[in-house]
């Protein structure tokens, strides 16, 4: 199961949970469940087919990725900001 997200580089650590024991259960379903987003996305490599693929992707869209905007409302390449927090996208050069 998923434990606390935690993201690790060479500077930084962030223990931040942002989801609570259902939702962290309902989101691992839908990443690695049978036959749901991680499925999806091998059969959309196998098969190369345009409605496979686009399948796939609006699934995990909605089902995985969002979920951080959604649930957690915190921004998805930041999750230490909250989502739609202009401030926190500043240049990263």
């Amino acid at each position: 199961m998923l434990s606390a997200l935690t993201l690790t580089d060479s500077t930084f650590r962030y223990d931040f949970d942002v989801y609570n024991d259902s939702t962290k259960a309902q989101i691992y379903n839908a990443m690695y469940g049978t036959g749901n987003c991680y499925d999806m996305t091998v059969d959309c490599y196998t098969s190369g087919l345009n409605d496979i693929c686009s399948a796939s992707d609006l699934f995990c869209f909605a089902e995985v990725e969002n979920q951080l905007d959604i649930i957690a409302v915190r921004d998805e390449y930041d999750i230490r900001e909250p989502y739609n927090d202009r401030k926190s996208h500043k240049p990263r050069c």
